[in-house]
This record gives C-alpha cells, sequence and structure tokens, in this order.
C-alpha cells in the first residue's frame, strides 16, 4: 500500500485504486524518441482516464503536442534534444471521483558535443 494508492475503506478491498506501473527515468540518446507509460487499475471495473503532465503539473495541451505521440496511458517525446524543455512527465489516472499521480519521470539524455577540434560524451541529467 503506498501514498499512489487510493481507497475509501480498505487498502485490499473493492475501492482500491492504484497504479501498476508507473513511467520509469530513463537514459537515451539526443535525437531519439522516448516513451513511458502508466497502467492503473480500480476494483470497482470502471472506466480509468489517463492524463500526462510535464514538469510541475502543468497539463499538456493539445495544440503543444507537435514532437508529442499521446494513447491514452502512453506518452511519445519524438526527436529529444538537450534544449528541449519537456524532461520531466507524470501520468494521472482518473475513475470513479478518485485521483492518483504516478512517480515522475526523468531523462537523461546522452549526447556528443564537438568543441574546437575535440569530441565530447556529455551526460546530462535533467531532473
Amino acid at each position: 500500500w503506498t501514498l499512489s494508492d487510493a481507497t475509501s475503506n480498505t487498502p485490499n478491498g473493492p475501492d482500491i485504486f492504484k497504479f501498476l506501473n508507473q513511467p520509469q527515468s530513463q537514459t537515451i540518446n539526443d535525437g531519439s524518441d522516448v516513451t513511458f507509460s502508466c497502467n492503473a487499475i480500480n476494483g470497482l471495473q470502471s472506466s480509468i482516464r489517463y492524463t500526462w503532465y510535464r514538469l510541475s503539473r502543468v497539463k499538456i495541451p493539445p495544440e503543444e503536442n507537435n514532437n508529442l505521440g499521446i494513447t491514452d496511458n502512453t506518452i511519445t517525446v519524438i526527436n529529444v534534444s538537450k534544449t528541449d524543455d519537456r524532461f520531466l512527465f507524470q501520468c494521472c489516472a482518473e475513475s470513479a471521483g478518485q485521483i492518483i499521480f504516478s512517480d515522475v519521470a526523468k531523462v537523461t539524455i546522452d549526447y556528443f558535443e564537438f568543441t574546437g577540434s575535440t569530441l565530447s560524451k556529455h551526460i546530462e541529467i535533467v531532473d
């Protein structure tokens, strides 16, 4: 039983609402795509609606989805770069009047950079 669980009676009762899978932090190469997913379950078997947030629980509006692919409980960021500002993602699940938030997933970008005639490898952790 964790803080991600929402219940009205007991931790194992029919009203349990929790994440089975949460988005996981990943290390990717600059220019790659990254996909996060989440999956929740509730004991009432009612439908679950998923919403994705970036950074400080700012809902991702549809007009800003130019490099995002969102399908229900999965989000893909296309062509991630070190200058992209969408590195922290969180899933929200809503069902039967209950809302739970997943852990925050972070992206670590592995990239190479030329400085003069030297090729250097960098790892940028975005948090």
